[in-house]
This record gives C-alpha cells, structure tokens and sequence, in this order.
C-alpha cells in the first residue's frame, strides 16, 4: 500500500486560476514536487530578473514543502532547475543552489542530492528566472532507507551538498552528464552508474536535452544513438532541444536506475502512438509500483502528428494516450504523482494559462504535482506538447 498526503503550505505561492494540482505529495517511500518557483498567493512573480534573489527563495520553498511531510531538504535524492540564466552563468547557479541547501536545508557535505540543469530562452512568465523540481526518499514504517551519496573524481566540479549520484534504498539517481556526442553521453552516464555500483541496464528512466531548434534530423541521430546503447533492458526516454545549452555541450542526459530486486515490466501492445524512428525506448515501464512514462507528443500509431497548430487539441490527445499507457497497467490519470508538460511558449501568461486549466481538468482534485515549462521548438516541426508521467500504484 502506498498512502497518499499532500502539501500545500499555508500561504505557500499559487497560480493565477485554481488547479487540481498540489505542491508535493507524498506516495509511499517517495516525495513529488511541482516545480517550484518565486511568485505569492495571487501567482504574481517575484524578484524579477533576480536569478540570486529567486533561487535562494525557492530553495526555501522545497523546504517548505517538504517540512508538510516532517521532511526537508536533507532527504532530497534529486534535483532539476529549468533555469533562464545568461551565457555562462551555471556555474554560479549550481553553487548558489549548493550554498542554500547547507543554509536552509542542514544539509551536510557529501550527504547532498544529484542535480541537472535545463538552460532555455526563458520561463513561463516574464522575470521569472529558475523553476525547480525536487524528489525525495524516505524509508517505510519509521526506517530510513540505506542512503549514499558519491562524488567521483575526474567528474563535473560540485559543491560539497551535491552529488554526481545517490543510492537510496533500491533506487539510483545520477546527475548530468554533459557529452558532444551520443557515444560520449552514454560512456559517462555509465561511468557514473558504475561508480556507484549500478549500470545502464538499471535505467528505468533517461532525460536527454540536447542543443537544438526543433531540426528532425538532429533528432533522430540523437535518439537513435541513444538507442544504439540498449540492445537489451531500455528504460523510457524523453529527448527535447533546448539553444540555450552550451555550445561545448551537444547534449545533457542523466536519469533514475533501479535494481534488479524489482521487478521491470515495458508496455505492451497495442500501440496507441510510435516515434517516427525504430526506437527501443518503451512508451511506459512499471518498476515496482512505480510506472514511468516518457515523453508523451500528440502521435500516432504511424508515427504521424495530429491536430497540427492546435495545442489545445494536442493536449487532449497527449493525454488520452497518457490515460491508455496507465491503463496497461491498471491504472488511471489520477494515479499520477508527478506530470511535466513541455508546451510551446514563451515567457506570456496567456501562453500557459489556458493550457494548465486544461491539462488540470483531467485530474480530480487532489491531484499530484505538476511543472509547465516553455520551449521554443520541439524535437519534430508541429509538436505543441510532450507529457512526462510517473504514476504508482495504490
């Protein structure tokens, strides 16, 4: 059995209409966060432009969200910032978030989470500059899982509250590997899994960003090197472009693996949409009682996009292949604990307003968490929209 709470602090930031979503919920041995960013009550933001002044706020606000489950900062595993900082200018985010997790959250040196920053034109609304993801894990009855953090040499520089990877319990988070080439990627994700004991057939979940405007071509050498390194076990993917990223940086990936104890199960047929490439990514993969779900476009059986310039219709469609994906697994929308929309925008209110009432008006309130972030182009010509999902069972 995996009860649900949810956390919405008393005067903790909102959006501009009411949705089904929360801040967190807890599901068993996990915390889901939305991601969190620096607005108030009424959903105006705050401290525009300020990336500084906005991140250390929304540090605090993780710590908030979590304090609703007698949590905090100390047990987060993994952390994702969709960022707006200029050129060059990760390097002081990264110690930024690093100097506040000590600050706000006690977090102890070579005890901290893993990370992974997403660089992009802008975020939802104008002046906000960080939006930030964070996922916890506790032990079950009153027992703390097994925990270890590990910073390996010759690996990105970090300040001490992060990690290259983390083990908890049955699971494995690795942070960012950035890579000029697909072959490169994958050799230093496994490095990393490796150094903390697991390997690429651990994967259950794989984030790839790479530098791109949305170019078919760019995409498919992407994903199907990718998948050239998974002749077996796959896990479910998601490759989006960003211009943002660094030009010495052709890619970014990172992902959650888990062990072999638990049982892995990939979708099975009938398929309800396929990439336009032969791929071996599963659509959605059932981990224990968790079901990851890739990156869901408006596809499909062929491989074909619908509802072109519609992204209204494209939501609908994303999500009735979302709800057909959980149902091989005997589950529904409202299983979800954690849904990320990607949607083509940029920093304007009317951009994503609409879009999240929608998408929120196929949950029943409570739902779980939800982050909306704003692209410039997708990885195909025409999609509006992908969903990420991660659901669990009951």
């Amino acid at each position: 059995m995996n009860p649900r709470t949810y956390s919405w602090p008393e005067g903790h930031w909102d959006w501009y209409r009411h949705l089904a979503f929360k801040h967190g919920v807890r599901a068993g041995e996990f915390a889901f966060l939305g991601g969190q960013v620096d607005k108030d009550s009424s959903g105006e933001p705050q401290r525009l432009g300020d990336l500084p002044a906005q991140t250390e706020v929304v540090i605090g606000h993780i710590e908030r969200v979590l304090g609703e489950f007698a949590s905090g900062l100390r047990d987060v595993v993994s952390l994702t910032v969709y960022h707006a900082a200029p050129a060059g200018g990760e390097a002081a985010l990264v110690a930024d978030v690093g100097r506040h997790l000590e600050e706000i959250g006690r977090v102890a040196p070579g005890q901290g989470p893993v990370i992974a920053l997403v660089p992009l034109p802008c975020l939802a609304l104008p002046g906000m500059m960080v939006e930030i993801e964070a996922l916890a894990h506790f032990g079950t009855q009153g027992a703390s899982p097994a925990r270890e953090s590990y910073r390996l040499e010759g690996e990105a520089l970090l300040p001490d509250t992060l990690s290259h990877a983390v083990r908890s319990g049955d699971h494995l988070w690795v942070g960012a590997v950035d890579a000029g080439g697909t072959e490169e990627g994958l050799e230093g994700l496994e490095r990393v899994l490796k150094g903390a004991g697991g390997k690429l057939s651990n994967l259950v979940k794989l984030n790839a960003w790479y530098r791109g405007d949305g170019t078919p071509a760019t995409w498919r050498d992407l994903v199907e090197g990718l998948g050239a390194g998974f002749p077996g076990d796959a896990p479910v993917a998601s490759a989006l472009p960003t211009p943002s990223l660094d030009p010495a940086a052709g890619m970014r990936l990172w992902g959650w693996a888990a062990g072999g104890s638990l049982p892995r199960v990939a979708a099975p047929p009938p398929y309800q949409w396929r990439w336009p490439a032969e791929l071996p990514f599963p659509r959605a993969l059932s981990c224990g009682d968790l079901v990851f779900l890739g990156g869901h476009p408006p596809l499909d059986e062929g491989g074909g996009l619908r509802h072109r310039g519609d992204l209204n219709e494209q939501t609908r469609l994303a999500v009735a292949l979302t709800r057909a994906d959980l149902a091989a697994f005997g589950l529904e929308l409202d299983d979800m604990v954690k849904q990320t929309s990607f949607y083509l925008g940029a920093a304007r209110a009317e951009d994503i307003v609409t879009n999240q009432r929608l998408r929120s008006s196929f949950y029943r309130e409570p739902a779980g968490a939800s982050t909306g972030v704003p692209l410039p182009a997708f990885s195909l010509p025409g999609i509006e929209i992908e969903i990420e999902t991660i659901a669990m069972r009951r």
